[in-house]
């Protein structure tokens, strides 16, 4: 979820859901409720993977 006037970029787990709708303007209200999601080893992985194949490439292209 990523709500940059809040601040937030970050993975939630969606608790529940509540919709309402106001039946004169046809206007429709959602409220989440959130739990905190711990990121998965696979993400840090995946982001220190990313990191170093960039550093990589830029050592090998220095001693070129």
């Amino acid at each position: 979820m990523v709500l940059p006037n809040e601040g937030i970029d970050a993975d939630f787990r969606i608790e529940s859901v509540e919709y309402r709708v106001d039946a004169k303007t046809q206007g429709l209200e959602v409220t989440l409720e959130l739990g905190r999601e711990a990121p998965l080893l696979a993400d840090y992985l995946y982001a220190l993977k990313s990191k170093t194949e960039h550093l990589s490439r830029c050592k090998a292209s220095v001693g070129v």
